[in-house]
């Protein structure tokens, strides 16, 4: 894992403990050289979640690529949904928690809608009118330190299909420090949903790992 001195954007964003008005007020101020800065230590989990959700897309749904239905959670600046539009997916709508990033976003023409303020650490993060309506759901760099807690899982099942993939990284970090394994196993025993595959200890950000997890949500 990069070490990283305490004023690095990154560093600051890892400590912001999950609070929404912090993470609001931080990426207000970020969203002005994100882009750039996580170019420069070469982000590739929007790539990657992109090529998984394609993977998913060939293997296993019977709908085209144009036609497959896709929430972008955490969409933040949009680079995900550039990557998933250079995939060949259309219907892709986002939302993330802070409107300086859904702002940014909305510029680059990769989302059909965009919410902001929605927190997938609250118990109603406003996302009921999209219950079970994506094909896929993906998240990337949102379950990481200091953002969501391994239970806002529960509300990306909640917004696929029966049937449905979500896609989630998991920075190598957060894995070490929270429950998310064991939440995981949780939803499997529930029968929420069944884990098809991980891509383990893959790249993320600069010299950081991260695991991917494609669930796939069961009939009730």
């Amino acid at each position: 894992m990069t070490s990283r001195p305490p004023d690095d954007p990154v560093a600051k964003a890892l400590a912001l403990d999950g609070d929404a008005a912090r993470i609001k007020d931080f990426y207000r101020e970020w969203s002005r050289s994100y882009d750039d800065d996580v170019a420069g230590e070469g982000y590739r989990a929007p790539e990657i979640t992109a090529s998984l959700a394609r993977l998913v897309q060939l293997s296993w749904l019977r709908t085209k690529r144009a036609d497959t239905q896709i929430m972008d959670a955490g969409c933040g600046t949009g680079l995900a949904g550039i990557a998933l539009r250079n995939a060949g997916f259309v219907q892709v709508d986002g939302f993330d928690i802070a409107p300086a990033m859904t702002e940014k976003a909305e510029q680059i023409g990769a989302y059909r809608r965009l919410l902001a303020d929605i927190d997938l650490n609250a118990d109603d993060p406003g996302l009921g009118e999209f219950a079970e309506t994506y094909d896929i759901v993906t998240c990337a760099g949102v379950f990481t330190l200091g953002h969501v807690a391994p239970e806002g899982l529960r509300h990306l099942f909640a917004l696929s299909r029966k049937g449905g993939f979500v896609i989630v990284s998991t920075r190598e970090d957060y894995l070490k420090k929270t429950d998310f394994r064991a939440y995981a196993g949780q939803v499997e025993e529930s029968g929420m949903a069944a884990l098809t595959f991980t891509l383990p200890d893959a790249s993320y950000v600069g010299d950081d790992r991260a695991d991917y997890w494609v669930f796939r949500k069961l009939p009730a």
